[in-house]
């Protein structure tokens, strides 16, 4: 029997129950998720067990859920069918929000000291990961099954505009985000072809507010993720 703290815990709220991931799993296993190659590697694995750290196959549902009901311990059924795959999505999406949240910070400290030009640049190489990353995990939702190594390589190959345009798709955008980041992947490209000096007053106060709306964008994007799970019936 695997020695790890279980992956995930189970809370009351109101009439409904609910999994967290158990942060003393998370302590330890947080490095396996917390950078995006990493991250991504996880979707190119055929088991989806593979994709909880420190979880094995026949570890068992008390592996994946501290003090599980009794209902649930022998059957295995459950476990396969429906527990690992709502536990693996539960540390995903708890793994994007701490990414997130960290990126967000930081960026609070680079436009709190007014440097609009590099927090352009700095989200728009965030969002091309972030994006990439949140628009695998709704396609393989959305399919009900892994994805295919054609359909990761061609998320991975598109260009950053493109895969804005995905993620609207996706609806993992809404309309207000798509427009900012979309005004930010612009302005990152003018940024990167055109010396400081020669941009005008006018179009550094562009800069500055795209900055400030694209990372409001982020901070919705981290405050709609679900970091928790109804417990499935």
């Amino acid at each position: 029997m695997n020695e790890q703290p279980a992956v995930t815990r189970i809370a009351r709220e109101s009439q409904s129950h609910f999994l967290h991931v158990n942060q003393d799993w998370w302590k330890v296993f947080s490095c396996e998720y917390t950078e995006f190659e990493v991250f991504k590697n996880y979707f190119k694995k055929d088991a989806g067990t593979e994709r909880i750290a420190g979880f094995e196959d026949d570890d068992g549902t008390q592996q994946l859920i501290q003090n599980p009901p009794d209902e649930w311990v022998d059957n295995k059924d459950l476990q396969e069918d429906v527990l690992i795959g709502v536990v693996s999505r539960l540390v995903a999406q708890h793994a994007l929000a701490h990414i997130a949240d960290e990126e967000y910070n930081t960026l609070s400290k680079i436009l709190d000291n007014g440097d609009f030009k590099m927090a352009i640049v700095r989200m728009s190489a965030f969002f091309e990961e972030f994006l990439s990353v949140q628009c695998m995990m709704e396609l393989r939702d959305q399919k009900g099954e892994d994805m295919s190594r054609k359909d990761l390589d061609l998320i991975e190959e598109m260009g950053h505009s493109d895969r804005i345009r995905l993620a609207r798709l996706l609806r993992v955008l809404d309309e207000k985000q798509h427009g900012y980041l979309q005004r930010m992947a612009s302005r990152r490209n003018e940024i990167a072809h055109t010396p400081w000096s020669s941009i005008d007053e006018e179009r550094q106060e562009d800069i500055r507010d795209t900055a400030i709306k694209a990372h409001e964008a982020l901070y919705t994007l981290f405050d709609n993720l679900t970091i928790k799970m109804a417990v499935p019936s």
